[in-house]
């Protein structure tokens, strides 16, 4: 088995060196240093190792700093390069190192695992075959561990205490009440394989199609957290976002282990849960969609305020790289391989520029997560695979009354560089600087309607609003609502503005087109 092991260690070894010339940018010494750090690995001895991993150490620090000496869009590749490879020369020199203490070694291969999962999220491990071999080589560190696991259970003669594998689903408490539904969202009864923007108006704007995701496997598995532990399997770390808006204050990012976000979404679930209050059911519209009266603010704010816990979302993040079996359970729609010609509006339209043609993207989190009301400069083909989400889209011609960060109240940039939330610093001082795509107004509360009835003295009444008169004026009558259900799909052309509410634990997939 260690035979078979070295030998899969030298192939990776092997790989690194035929590709190290695409360093050369990072200087001379770095590369004199990367052809020493090769020599030391091909020796097994411990003190070799123990250059080999220090060497390692003192490339990772220097592709760190460089990193965070730029804006990320421009970091030089060779130092995102330099990144994932010393990662890389890491978990080599960890696999072959032996350590008396076991769970001195436990630990060092979860470290190891750790920062071979950052090469993807940090570094995005460019180069040739690069992100593959840092997959292959956290399945070797997963069966080290394993194997760990296994020696102790033997020694200790007994069977092996296994952790509890959650069964959970994607209904585990009652769905939070979406915020309101003033006009509903326009549906169309099947997804097309094209969009014909100029001689369908029906593509011109948002629409949702009803359930022809149903079927997808990632329907079926993704409910199960047990499913997706197993998908992952031990170590893997993903980066999430803590706080429920990331245009407040006190939000920010941190990397954690996938485990343990799991299980904060089962800790969150436990306190609804244990505080969920008799809610009266929504009422509904004709089509049956949810219809809350204008004056019912949204109670999900204090549901999730029973929980001291912040909240954890895995937003916007290319998960599917990381766990690329994933990818089994999603069949992309024909409709994101159309290359529309236009944004909707008859502007000539430019999709991602990717391998692909598309950016797909994850988001996973408790009931109770936000995105803020922004736009984005693709087409996006969004997919709800668990829970529920309340929606909320207007047009673009509503953006310079949108109240947008960064921005004077009655205009907008052209061109907006943001598509999500900051990857630098924290909180709405961030917001205000640079999110000029996004909305400072929750439009999660629901705005005044039109009363029906009057005072005693004959005149209408009025409600007090959060919004500005122009806000109610320009963008109240154009916006519209919906709630996205499991299975169901929004298609959204570019710029319109769109904000999302998740009800319960909730897994959608964004596909930029």
């Amino acid at each position: 088995m260690r035979d078979k092991l070295e030998e899969k260690l030298m192939g990776a070894l092997a790989e690194l060196r035929a590709g190290s010339t695409d360093l050369a940018p990072c200087g001379s010494s770095v590369c004199g240093l990367l052809q020493r750090s090769f020599a030391a690995l091909s020796d097994p001895s411990p003190t070799s190792l123990n250059t080999a991993a220090s060497l390692a150490t003192t490339f990772l620090r220097l592709a760190d700093e460089k990193l965070n000496s730029y804006p990320y869009k421009d970091v030089p590749l060779c130092w995102r390069r330099l990144y994932t490879d010393a990662v890389l020369l890491g978990a080599l020199a960890k696999l072959q190192q032996v350590e008396k203490e076991i769970e001195e070694r436990k630990r060092g291969l979860r470290r190891t695992i750790r920062d071979l999962d950052l090469a993807i999220v940090v570094a995005g491990a460019p180069g040739e075959g690069r992100e593959d071999l840092v997959l292959r080589l956290i399945s070797m560190v997963q069966a080290e561990l394993g194997s760990l696991a296994d020696s102790v259970d033997a020694a200790d003669d007994r069977p092996s205490k296994r952790r509890r594998v959650s069964s959970s689903t994607g209904r585990p408490t009652s769905p939070l009440p979406s915020p309101y539904i003033h006009r509903s969202l326009a549906e169309l009864p099947s997804l097309p394989s094209f969009l014909l923007p100029t001689s369908l108006p029906a593509h011109c704007a948002p629409f949702i199609v009803r359930k022809p995701a149903l079927d997808w496997p990632a329907v079926e598995k993704w409910p199960s957290l047990g499913y997706l532990r197993q998908v992952a399997g031990e170590g893997r770390v993903v980066p999430v976002e803590v706080g429920e808006d990331y245009t407040k204050e006190g939000w920010g990012q941190r990397v954690m282990e996938f485990e343990e976000f799991l299980r904060s979404l089962e800790e969150a679930e436990g306190d609804l849960r244990d505080a969920e209050q008799p809610y009266p059911t929504p009422a509904t519209t004709d089509d049956g969609s949810p219809a809350l009266p204008s004056n019912q603010l949204s109670p999900p704010d204090d549901a999730v305020k029973h929980s001291s816990r912040h909240i954890l979302y895995l937003a916007q993040h290319s998960l599917f790289r990381q766990f690329p079996s994933l990818l089994r359970d999603v069949p992309i729609p024909d409709l994101v391989y159309s290359s529309p010609s236009t944004d909707g509006t008859g502007k000539p339209y430019e999709p991602p520029a990717t391998e692909d043609g598309y950016i797909l993207n994850a988001w996973f989190g408790p009931g109770g997560t936000k995105s803020a009301a922004h736009t984005d400069p693709w087409w996006n083909c969004y997919v709800q695979v668990v829970g529920s989400k309340w929606l909320w889209v207007a047009p673009p011609s509503c953006s310079p009354y949108m109240s947008a960060f960064g921005a004077a109240p009655s205009s907008t940039p052209d061109k907006t560089t943001d598509v999500g939330p900051p990857n630098e610093a924290t909180g709405s001082a961030q917001a205000e600087q640079y999110m000029t795509n996004t909305s400072s107004l929750d439009v999660t509360v629901p705005p005044p309607q039109p009363s029906t009835s009057s005072s005693a003295d004959g005149k209408d009444t009025k409600t007090s609003s959060p919004y500005p008169p122009a806000f109610l004026a320009r963008v109240e009558p154009h916006a519209r609502q919906a709630v996205l259900e499991a299975g169901d799909v929004l298609v959204m052309p570019p710029r319109w503005w769109h904000a999302m509410y998740g009800l319960e634990r909730s897994f959608s997939v964004s596909m930029w087109f």
